[in-house]
């Protein structure tokens, strides 16, 4: 007769700690067994009464999260430039205004440098780019030489 009893009250410790932790991970919290399974009906009360806590809440949609969250994040950069804030050209991260140094290590200042210098390089890859098209149509006949060399002088400043 013992027996029966101790398997009996086993048995519904286990569905009360799985009623409690199906109540606590949908309500975006992990685990939540024990409470049931120690506490049986009180631990079910104590997790029905928790607050919702949304902020960890697994969603099988990943893809409609992870859109909304890069929209999120592109509203909070876009924000964060407009009250004075800076982007980070080594790392691509937004930083805010009283923000000095990145978390890549890099200053604001030496940032715009950086920026500068590949401004710099990219127009001079241009000018290269466009002083080879010129070659390339005078090496086929579709300009004259003084054309060539008036472009030339045009691209190469002199």
């Amino acid at each position: 007769m013992g027996f029966i009893y101790f398997f009996s009250v086993i048995v519904s410790s286990v569905i009360c700690g799985f009623v409690s932790k199906t109540i606590n991970e949908n309500k975006g919290y992990y685990g939540g067994f024990a409470w049931g399974f120690w506490l049986s009906i009180l631990g079910i009360i104590v997790v029905a009464c928790k607050p919702e806590n949304r902020s960890t809440y697994y969603s099988n949609n990943s893809d409609m999260d992870y859109a909304l969250s890069s929209y999120a994040t592109e509203k909070s950069n876009s924000r964060i430039i407009s009250e004075g804030g800076w982007k980070c050209h080594s790392c691509n991260r937004v930083n805010a205004s009283y923000v000095t140094t990145c978390i890549c290590g890099l200053s604001k200042k030496d940032s715009e440098k950086q920026k500068e210098e590949i401004s710099a390089r990219q127009n001079v890859k241009s000018e290269a780019d466009a002083l080879a098209r010129y070659k390339k149509m005078y090496d086929d006949g579709l300009i004259t030489e003084e054309e060539y060399l008036a472009k030339r002088k045009q691209v190469l400043g002199i």
